[in-house]
This record gives C-alpha cells, sequence and structure tokens, in this order.
C-alpha cells in the first residue's frame, strides 16, 4: 500500500472488508506510506494476530526517480518475509537498505531522513539569502557548493564524527565555529537576510560550549542533542561543566 497518512492506511487495512480481513495467513503487507511508529506498531500487531506479516518500505525519492525505478527504500520486519519481497524491491528501487527487524523502524528511519531534508533545505535558503543580499549572485553560491561536493563531504567527514561521537582531535572547534557563525550573522543582520536556523543554532552552539566542548570539533553540538535526549555522552574530557 502507498496511501497519503495515518487515517488512509487504518482506513484501507482495519476498515469494512479491508486488507487486514483480506488477507490470507502468511501473507505480506508491504507498507510504503509515511506514518506514524505507533500506526507502525498496529499493523505489525493486527497482522501477526492473523499469521500475516507487515514489512516497511517508505519510499526514498521524488516522482520523477520512481517512473524510472530509482528510488530508494528503507525496509524492516520478519527477515524471511523481507527476502521473499526481493523481486518487489529490485522493480522499485534501484537500492534498497534493510534498517531493522521491526516494521516501526523503517519508518522512522523515514521520518528522521525526511527531517534532515527539511532542515539542510532550510539552511540552503539562508546560505543563498545572505549571498544574494550581500551582492553575491546566489547562482555563483549554489555552484559553489555543487562544485565541492558539500554535501558528500557533510556526510563523509562531520556525519561519521557525530555516528563515532569522534570529535577530538578537532580542526574546527566551537569556539572557531562560533566566531564564524556570528560574522554570517552580523553579515545577515547588515544585509537584511533572514537567518532563523543560523540564530537557533548559535544558541545550540553556545550551550555545547558553556558545557566545556569548545575545544572539540563543532560537530560536538550534537552531544547537546545527545545529553537532551538521554543518550550517552562520553566522559573523560568532555566535561558537563555550565551545564543547566
Amino acid at each position: 500500500s502507498v496511501l497519503f497518512d495515518d487515517t488512509a492506511v487504518s482506513d484501507v487495512v482495519f476498515g469494512k472488508d479491508g486488507l487486514a480481513e483480506a488477507m490470507r495467513p502468511g501473507a505480506i503487507h508491504l507498507s510504503c506510506s509515511t506514518i506514524s511508529p505507533p500506526l507502525a506498531d498496529r499493523l505489525e500487531e493486527e497482522h501477526g494476530r492473523r499469521g500475516q506479516h507487515a514489512v516497511s518500505a517508505p519510499l526514498l525519492g521524488s516522482a520523477a526517480m520512481a517512473a524510472a525505478g530509482t528510488l530508494y527504500l528503507a525496509t524492516s520486519g520478519p527477515a524471511q518475509a523481507i527476502e521473499r519481497l526481493a523481486a518487489v524491491f529490485a522493480a522499485l528501487a534501484q537500492k534498497t537498505l534493510v534498517v531493522g527487524e521491526r516494521p516501526r523502524h523503517a519508518v522512522v528511519a523515514k521520518l528522521a531522513n525526511n527531517f534532515l531534508l527539511f532542515a539542510v533545505t532550510e539552511a540552503i535558503g539562508e546560505a543563498l539569502a545572505l549571498a544574494e543580499k550581500s551582492g553575491l549572485p546566489r547562482a555563483a553560491m549554489m555552484d559553489l557548493m555543487w562544485e565541492t561536493d558539500f554535501g558528500k563531504r557533510i556526510f563523509a567527514v562531520y556525519g561519521r564524527k557525530v555516528l563515532d561521537r569522534a570529535f577530538e582531535p578537532a580542526t574546527a572547534p566551537a569556539r572557531l565555529a562560533m566566531k564564524d557563525l556570528d560574522l554570517a550573522l552580523a553579515q545577515g543582520a547588515a544585509s537584511g537576510a533572514s537567518m532563523a536556523a543560523a540564530g537557533l543554532l548559535r544558541e545550540r552552539l553556545a550551550e555545547t560550549i558553556a558545557r566545556g566542548w569548545g575545544e572539540l570539533e563543532f560537530a560536538a553540538v550534537s552531544l547537546l542533542t545527545d545529553a537532551e535526549s538521554g543518550l550517552p555522552v562520553p566522559h573523560g574530557r568532555l566535561s558537563t561543566k555550565g551545564s543547566r
């Protein structure tokens, strides 16, 4: 099923003459919709109660990619059910990544991926606005990001640091990032460019430095999110001095 939201999926699956009642034991419901984790849990429970299987595989990509069969899929569910769907995945996507054993895992992956897309898009917009308001053609700024593999470097270098929580030795410490961000914000104010996300990032960097992490790589701002989320934060040199 590929449906708009939780309501549509619930109606089709659990409504009168819905999928759950129509499917035979052993059948697989492949849900490619972007839905909530609680609904994914319900699909898992209700299909399982009937001897059926629920597999999540939210679509990653555009309509044009779907038409060309070049989507990406993040899938999760019972391993044997995923194996049975190999031919379907091959027809739908150029690559399928198994991210977990429960249907909710792929749903969470899609939500996190979409958040990243939205956040990066906002950041690109602010960068282009700063450039244009300061007299630099926005196309030239975009060319700079494109030609220097900006996105690839972000994930390959800084994404890995965040993943491994490896922020030493620092080549660009948080205190240096704060200086550069302040310069960008000052220019934004002078030129009249709106930089809401940059302002929020400054608050996060300031808190990171206040906790004693100013000499770590600027990507250590992610430690603040870890700490606030109750996730493990490395000890040793990573003090919590100044935390509130």
